[in-house]
């Protein structure tokens, strides 16, 4: 049986469908930083948990789109649950899933946005681990220098800027939160956003989590600032493993998946 033990001489992450990170891509801090090894229990070797760790993922729904799914509509239907368990180690066991995310207003470019986030988020909802928490779109003029403008002599435009508000307070409200409750062991947060490096290194040097890292944007940046415990880059295979069925069926009718994300949408 295989278990995951501690080691101080080097770096090897091994879990589900992800596989190792080469040493130096990873958590590199310093040779003597405690880091995972895979291993198989024997004469000598650490012990494997007695029991599952239960184990909160937390989704920056802004921070995985523009990291990772923009520009692939195929890989929007995701199962958020399924997409938690192949982030996870071998001793741990997915307890809930946290989206946070905030509903877009329709735009001339693109008038069934709306709908196609609507179809997805009812479509999630069915899934029994997973939570939604809605931030809000805040859209106002702003004056701006035009980009193709001289620098010493800028011509200034108005425009519309969009920013999205909440989603990121509301992620570390409720990772500080659940931590506070013992609700899980491990947390698990989706996102590059530096925003959230001290409720991340808050609950895992302070609060006693094990805290693990995924990276829309493959990069470690975040789990080095923060001492995660792991480490995972969201590669393009694990997020196609891990879609919704093309329906969902739901006690108040079938959920499809939006013609505009179908399979052969690249």
């Amino acid at each position: 049986m295989d278990c995951l033990r501690w080691r101080q001489d080097g770096l090897e992450k091994l879990g589900p469908e992800i596989g190792p990170e080469p040493l130096g891509s990873a958590l590199d801090h310093s040779p003597t930083t405690s880091r995972w090894e895979h291993g198989t229990a024997g004469p000598g070797s650490a012990k494997c948990p007695a029991r599952m760790q239960r184990a909160n993922l937390y989704v920056d729904g802004f921070n995985l789109f523009y990291g990772a799914l923009k520009g692939k509509p195929s890989l929007k239907w995701l199962d958020l649950a399924a997409f938690g368990r192949a982030l996870l180690l071998p001793d741990q066991e997915l307890h809930r899933v946290r989206y946070f995310t905030a509903r877009v207003g329709g735009r001339a470019v693109d008038p069934r946005l709306p709908q196609r986030q609507d179809t997805y988020l009812r479509a999630v909802a069915t899934l029994p681990e997973v939570s939604v928490h809605e931030g809000y779109f805040q859209t106002k003029p702003a004056r701006l220098p035009l980009a193709s403008s001289p620098a010493h002599a800028p011509e200034i435009v108005e425009v519309l800027r969009t920013e999205e508000k909440g989603s990121d307070v509301n992620l570390a409200t409720h990772l500080l939160l659940d931590a506070f409750r013992e609700d899980a062991e491990v947390s698990v947060v989706v996102s590059d956003d530096y925003d959230l490096k001290e409720p991340l290194r808050v609950v895992g040097s302070e609060l006693g989590q094990t805290l693990g890292v995924a990276s829309p944007r493959c990069s470690p940046r975040l789990g080095r600032a923060v001492e995660a415990s792991f480490y995972r880059p969201i590669h393009e295979a694990t997020l196609r493993k891990c879609q919704l069925p093309a329906t969902v069926e739901t006690d108040g009718g079938a959920i499809s998946r939006p013609a505009d994300w179908s399979p052969q949408k690249k």
